[in-house]
């Protein structure tokens, strides 16, 4: 606040938390503020649709400087699924909110979507300046435009090679100079591309299907309540149904328990969580 802060870059959990934060003051004033801040917001979030202005900053100014958010003009979101509720109500705020995409050996971008974006579209944007991405079947080869395929990046931010791991290096380019994400997109007609699966970090339930966790995370902010969860295992995990509403999601290393505690699909199903693996013991 103090610094004068204007353009904000996290990571959803983050953002989701703090806008709970936000709602959470507004609920406290009572239904009849909340309902006419709820109303306000969805006009803003009209007027901005149809004009291209952003009536939000003025209009809840106040709100926003409670909460040490006034001075930003920017929200850029990266490191995971986006719900598109969250988007829409920080635009409602008067904060302009987008989606991005990099890692730490791009330095750390690859992806960002427009400013003037009308509404959300579930994308990671488009490739910066620069920048060529490249969707590759397991051969290497190019995939067709709208099909799935691991994303490749090639681009002066990307680093040259992990230092003193030529193995490891040599397993994460292709032999053209590519680096691979290990992240499955499709890229449309538009050249706006969308994260759909993790190469290596599939789930098989009980009966055999493949499920990815970048779907189970994209579902974990319901409604208007942001669940404290983050469901991207990285690792290689299983379901196993205990009864109708209950499954052990059994994973090979033990993450930090502190992010799944009170997690539940949107289906309203519940889940238990089995942990076992290097570090040892179990949990739920």
């Amino acid at each position: 606040k103090e610094a004068q802060v204007t353009m904000f870059l996290g990571v959803p959990l983050l953002f989701n938390k703090l806008l709970n934060g936000v709602l959470k003051g507004v609920r406290e004033k009572g239904v009849l503020v909340y309902g006419l801040i709820s109303f306000l917001m969805g006009v803003s979030g009209l007027i901005k649709k149809l004009f291209k202005v952003n009536p939000g900053k003025k209009i809840f100014h106040s709100i926003l400087d409670k909460a040490s958010l006034s001075s930003i003009r920017i929200c850029i979101s990266g490191g995971g699924p986006l719900a598109p509720s969250v988007f829409k109500k920080y635009n409602e705020l008067g904060i302009d909110f987008i989606q991005g995409y990099g890692l730490t050996e791009t330095s750390p971008a690859v992806c960002i979507n427009p400013l003037d974006l009308p509404e959300f579209n579930h994308s990671i944007g488009l490739p910066i300046s620069s920048t060529d991405v490249s969707l590759r079947d397991d051969d290497g080869y190019e995939v067709s435009l709208g099909m799935p395929g691991e994303l490749c990046v090639k681009g002066p931010q990307v680093m040259k090679g992990y230092y003193n791991r030529p193995e490891e290096t040599a397993r994460t380019f292709t032999h053209d100079g590519y680096l691979r994400t290990g992240d499955v997109a499709t890229i449309d007609k538009q050249g706006f591309v969308r994260i759909v699966d993790r190469k290596k970090e599939i789930i098989i339930n009980a009966a055999g299907k493949n499920m990815s966790p970048a779907n189970i995370s994209a579902k974990t902010f319901v409604g208007s309540q942001a669940l404290d969860t983050d469901v991207n295992f990285g690792v290689a995990a299983s379901f196993k149904q205990v009864n109708a509403g209950t499954y052990n999601i059994v994973i090979g290393e033990l993450p930090n328990t502190g992010t799944l505690n009170n997690f539940a699909l949107a289906s309203g199903k519940i889940y238990t969580f089995v942990f076992t693996g290097a570090s040892g013991g179990t949990g739920t």
